[in-house]
């Protein structure tokens, strides 16, 4: 027996039945709308610059203590971050090297 995967929509109201739009009221609607995207997006702007210059903040800590690294993790908000400090190609090298030293052994520790 086949199930009805149609989910029950709400009855909705015929267009005709709705009283006129003023364009006073339309255009007030429009500026509350630009006003509500305005915020919201200032707002996503500085949490992006934030969000930036603490990573930033991170790196000059690491760059303190060690001459290359690789930093690879997730915000608490899920986004991926890839910090990698490697000033010539060298220590780009090294660190290459190195990760794949880690993830052979992590390979191998898992089996």
């Amino acid at each position: 027996m086949k199930k009805n995967n149609k989910k029950n929509l709400p009855s909705t109201t015929p267009t005709s039945s709705l009283p006129p739009v003023s364009a006073k009221n339309n255009n007030d609607f429009k500026d509350m709308l630009k006003t509500a995207l305005s915020t919201y997006l200032n707002s996503q702007a500085s949490n992006a610059a934030s969000k930036n210059r603490e990573i930033s903040a991170l790196a000059a800590v690491v760059s303190e203590f060690l001459n290359s690294y690789i930093i690879l993790g997730y915000t608490p908000s899920g986004d991926p971050i890839q910090i990698i400090g490697a000033h010539n190609q060298q220590e780009a090298d090294s660190l290459s090297a190195i990760l794949n030293k880690f993830l052979f052994s992590q390979s191998k520790d898992d089996n």
